[in-house]
């Protein structure tokens, strides 16, 4: 009896003591502006998804940079940045059912910007 105790008491320190961490980054090469930008440019949003293991332990933390994302698709220059971190309803019951082993954590960057030729989006 005093194993299996040693055994739940371990599981619930790592379950209640680990955590993910994402961590957003500019290397600078991204003209942001911390105001609105005029009418003609418009909201442009980039969604992502990482994977923890082991209640969060591993990887630690993922970095994110704010810069490739966007120019990913175009995007080079944007204001009134915004960044969402979220669980899916999928994502919840996955770390559920694997008992914290696996845990996705999804982001949602938005800025207000034009293409690189200045075209809407």
């Amino acid at each position: 009896m005093n194993r299996n105790f040693k055994c739940i008491f371990i599981f619930l320190f790592f379950l209640l003591t680990s955590c993910t961490s994402l961590h957003f980054e500019s290397s600078g090469t991204f003209d942001l502006d911390f105001m609105k930008r005029d009418e003609k440019h418009k909201e442009i949003s980039v969604e992502g998804e990482r994977e923890f293991f082991f209640w969060g332990l591993y990887p630690r933390f993922y970095t994110i940079m704010v810069d490739k994302e966007f120019s990913d698709i175009g995007v080079n220059t944007g204001g009134r940045l915004q960044i969402e971190e979220y669980q899916t309803v999928t994502g919840l019951f996955l770390t559920i059912v694997s008992l914290g082993l696996y845990h996705p954590v999804h982001y949602r960057m938005t800025v207000q910007g034009l293409r690189d030729d200045g075209r809407k989006i």
